[in-house]
């Protein structure tokens, strides 16, 4: 891919690598410039400086690779380096033309095994893998990869590929062996070894754990409450004289004497309440109109208040404007 400047002060070496932060401080660099019109009908903008040269050799990368596997839009971009999880990208060139890249990051995720566990890991992912389609097949991705793995010290089956193309499976099934690949959910690809040099966070099987949940509490419960039951019947009259016996000795030994006096003693039986002979004898109808008045000291005071007499109860409110009104 040629690019129409000298890409040689920008990628010294064949292979150059670019970390997130080295890309996040060349973005703070970029002049901000507001292009307008005329600009555009120009066509290309004269480039000159080493962080607008990195992001165009970038911005084009992305845009032929998402062409190259009929994507919507580019996955790869000077931008979306700035941010992410330690993304990482190599650029392949020869002499003035750009051949291609690849990109890798970290990435939290959940994995499933052969046998349906799933476990949380945070491996690294090849993220974008793109070369020209003139030099393929002329190991250049091949080369490509192989720096990767050693600058990050890397084994292949360590690797998480996100949507392998047709092309770079069999790519790795060539080159590395990596044919018996386990069926993810996520659009991540991983071979057979990948457990093996990443050790996951937890655990879990969605289908069993549940019920493996409720078992424990279960037996949990059970055997608890076993275990006291039996408890409470080896205990006699003996075993119970024994400890008491013993716990006294225990806490004459070992604990201090209890000082404060104030120490409420334990309440004893309670005495039956004591009924008066008013309560005692049966009710009469006479009754109704001698208690009367020992009826009325029962109601509360706010009600006796207005009871008997011409001087209405006075209700206070509020309406929905917040003024204070009185209803009689």
């Amino acid at each position: 891919m040629e690019l129409g400047f000298d890409v040689s002060d920008v990628l010294p070496q064949n292979i150059t690598a670019f970390r997130q932060e080295e890309i996040s401080r060349l973005n703070y660099s970029l002049p901000r410039r507001y292009h307008s019109a005329y600009d555009s009908r120009r066509g290309a903008a004269v480039v000159h400086s080493k962080g607008e040269k990195i992001q165009l050799i970038i911005d084009r990368l992305g845009k032929k690779s998402a062409e190259a596997q009929s994507l919507g839009s580019s996955i790869t971009s000077f931008l979306q380096m700035t941010v992410g999880n330690e993304q990482s990208i190599y650029i392949l060139r020869e002499s003035e033309l750009v051949l291609g890249f690849i990109k890798v990051g970290f990435k939290p995720l959940f994995i499933m095994d052969q046998n349906g566990n799933q476990s949380e890991t945070r491996p690294l992912c090849v993220l974008d893998f793109f070369v020209m389609e003139a030099y393929q097949r002329r190991g250049c991705g091949r080369r490509l990869f192989e720096f990767m793995l050693q600058d990050l010290s890397l084994h292949p089956a360590q690797l998480a590929i996100d949507r392998p193309s047709t092309k770079f499976k069999s790519f790795l099934r060539k080159h590395y062996n990596l044919v018996g690949s386990v069926p993810q959910i996520n659009n991540f690809v991983i071979f057979d070894g990948f457990f093996r040099y990443n050790k996951p966070k937890t655990r879990r099987n969605r289908l069993t754990d549940d019920f493996r949940e409720k078992r424990n509490r279960h037996v949990t419960h059970d055997g608890l409450m076993r275990a006291n039951s039996w408890s409470r019947k080896s205990q006699g009259s003996t075993g119970s004289a024994i400890s008491s016996r013993n716990s006294t000795i225990s806490s004459n030994t070992t604990l201090p004497a209890i000082e404060n006096k104030n120490f409420p003693e334990p309440l004893g039986p309670r005495e039956p309440k004591r009924s008066s002979l008013r309560e005692l004898a049966p009710r009469k109808m006479s009754d109704n109109v001698q208690n009367a008045h020992w009826r009325v000291t029962q109601v509360p005071q706010t009600i006796r208040r207005y009871r008997g007499s011409s001087v209405q109860r006075q209700n206070t409110t509020f309406n929905l404007f917040g003024i204070k009104s009185k209803h009689y």
